[in-house]
């Protein structure tokens, strides 16, 4: 009689434990609600591009604000091991590591009218740049002042790994000498692919171009860093 009853608790206690991890799991129904929501700011993002109006236009800085606030938490999963099949997640999971703000976008169109442009040893102006000289300026047109030599400009904001890149982020490279540690030549990331390929636009020998990372084996051999800058959107 003994001998039952110890046995039919020990059955009994795997389903109390089932049942008690069942009640704890987290309630992740809010997630359709900002799927909802970000439905309607992309929409809102679309009209805004389209129109001139100073209200829409005004509602661009809103809505990256708005994005940023979000897409930057991660504390919006609960439970980062819950299957992610709603409209919210998978905006989310397109997205890079932060939003791309509105002035970045600016400052990235801004840059490719340059393309073709003569290369200029030394040049800081619309007449011809050298490579430092170009970011510099482009920078400088956003509100942000860089130093004027690619060995210092890597030195300005943060660190990024090549494959956390965004928009707006600058490259380095080593100079002609590739077995030398220096600095010699730096460009702008104005696009990432899906693959995590890189697109850069930079004042080269042969002209200001954009090119893709992955078809440049002669700056892939001498890459050495990323940095992000630190713009402040107005």
């Amino acid at each position: 009689m003994l001998r039952n009853l110890v046995l039919g608790c020990l059955l009994f206690i795997p389903y109390v434990l089932l049942a008690q991890i069942e009640e704890m799991e987290p309630d992740t129904s809010f997630q359709d609600i900002f799927g909802e929501i970000f439905i309607l700011g992309d929409s809102l993002l679309l009209e805004a591009r389209a129109d001139s109006g100073s209200i829409m236009q005004d509602s661009l800085a809103y809505i990256a604000q708005f994005e940023a606030s979000f897409y930057f938490s991660d504390s919006v999963y609960l439970n980062a091991d819950a299957e992610r099949f709603n409209v919210f997640n998978e905006r989310f999971l397109q997205q890079p590591p932060s939003v791309v703000s509105v002035e970045i976008e600016k400052l990235v169109d801004y840059s490719l009218t340059f393309v073709g442009l003569p290369y200029r040893f030394g040049g800081t102006t619309e007449n011809g740049f050298d490579c430092s000289g170009f970011v510099r300026h482009v920078y400088g047109k956003h509100g942000l002042s860089l130093p004027r030599s690619s060995r210092e400009q890597v030195l300005v904001g943060s660190e990024v790994s090549l494959d956390a890149v965004q928009k707006g982020d600058l490259l380095f490279f080593k100079g002609r000498n590739a077995k030398s540690p220096r600095i010699g030549h730096v460009a702008l990331v104005i696009e990432v692919g899906e693959n995590k390929d890189v697109k850069m636009i930079h004042s080269t020998r042969h002209g200001l171009r954009a090119d893709w990372l992955s078809e440049e084996p002669y700056y892939r051999k001498r890459y050495v860093t990323a940095r992000r800058p630190d713009l402040k959107t107005q």
